[in-house]
């Protein structure tokens, strides 16, 4: 079975139709099984399968009842995954995830569910040796059983592959049946691709006024800048400079201009193994209040007082908001309802947030800055 497998993954073509032994699955039968990810690993699993020639997965949940995090046993490596899953009612949920150092995760499928395309990269820094990446099917049964096969790998090193380039593969699954008279072909197609980066070291943030002078620096570990990047009042534009090892081992920096028409950055950290994970931060723009604007409305709150400018921007204690949103609720145990007004440069504020920043929370991380968001209204 092996022998089938290694063959087929040759020609980049996965179409795995016979059943498996029952002692690799002593409660379902494989038949049948379709593509529905990737196991990306940096050892061969062949040791890991047994006589069995498969690696069984076991599930749990991660947070919301849509994102399910799947093992393979004491194998490390990152789990790409993407499927329709039917459940006792007749109904179907899309079920998909993907593993901290995936990056540029693409999921499309189509309306009835037949068709699965899955889009991901990995970001990496090579070393001077190769390092081996191997891409191992992971199918499920009709049944709900996940479990991976062995694959072919790729290999990256830095003299093969510098900084800005990349090598892929794509898998691909293609099952027909019968339905209703009516062959029906379901596809399942995977692309994954190796992206050669250099290793960042710092990253520094710089706030420039519309007449190019500097307000603000500020200077980050990878993977320490916050998840919400607040920049002042008079900031135009936002330079997001990388410090990044060179592939002379020289730091040079890389630089990307974030205008006022971007209201999100990325930036990336490297793990001990090479692989670079992204993170998305959320750019918070404010606005000045000209000098000669004119206040539209004063609205006393019963907690701060604040005006509706007649530009439609909000003030309050000398800071300028972007929105008021008046948050509604009933906290656990409540009788009635309650309502927070925001005054912010955020653009949603959950009720649980409003809560927890009116004063309920303990965790100062629980609550807003000032230019974030103040409270102006409670009842």
């Amino acid at each position: 079975m092996k022998k089938a497998i290694a063959a087929l993954l040759a020609i980049v073509v996965l179409l795995v139709s016979g059943s498996l032994s029952e002692e690799a699955s002593p409660a379902d039968s494989t038949e049948g099984s379709r593509l529905v990810g990737l196991l990306i690993t940096r050892e061969d699993i062949s040791g890991h399968t047994g006589e069995s020639g498969i690696l069984l997965a076991s599930c749990a949940p991660e947070g919301p009842e849509d994102e399910t995090g799947y093992r393979f046993g004491d194998i490390s490596g990152l789990c790409l995954i993407c499927f329709i899953d039917p459940d006792v009612n007749g109904e179907s949920r899309i079920v998909s995830s993907a593993d901290d150092g995936i990056s540029a995760v693409d999921f499309d499928l189509s309306e009835d569910g037949r068709s699965v395309k899955m889009d991901a990269a990995i970001n990496f820094v090579p070393g001077r040796d190769d390092d081996l990446f191997f891409y191992n099917p992971v199918l499920r049964t009709d049944s709900g059983q996940v479990f991976a096969v062995p694959g072919d790998f790729m290999a990256v090193s830095a003299a093969m592959n510098p900084p800005g380039s990349s090598v892929g593969q794509t898998i691909q699954d293609e099952r027909k049946h019968m339905e209703n008279g009516t062959e029906i072909t379901d596809t399942s197609i995977v692309n994954i691709r190796i992206n050669t980066v250099c290793k960042p070291l710092k990253i520094r943030l710089l706030q420039f006024s519309a007449e190019h002078e500097l307000l603000k620096s500020e200077e980050f570990d990878p993977g320490a800048v916050p998840e919400r990047i607040l920049l002042l009042a008079d900031t135009d534009y936002l330079l997001l400079e990388t410090v990044e090892t060179g592939t002379d081992g020289k730091p040079f920096i890389r630089r990307e201009v974030i205008g006022r028409d971007m209201d999100s950055l990325s930036t990336m950290s490297c793990r001990d193994d090479g692989i670079c994970l992204s993170h998305y931060h959320e750019v918070i723009w404010t606005a000045a209040v000209p000098e000669n604007a004119a206040v539209k409305n004063t609205v006393v709150g019963n907690i701060k007082t604040y005006q509706e400018m007649a530009n439609g921007i909000w003030t309050c204690d000398g800071r300028t908001y972007q929105y008021r949103l008046e948050i509604k609720g009933r906290m656990p145990n409540a009788a009635a309802d309650s309502s927070f007004v925001y005054l912010s440069n955020i653009g949603e504020i959950s009720f649980e947030q409003a809560c927890m920043a009116a004063g309920l929370s303990s965790d100062l991380d629980d609550y807003f800055s000032p230019g974030e968001a103040v409270l102006v209204e409670m009842n």
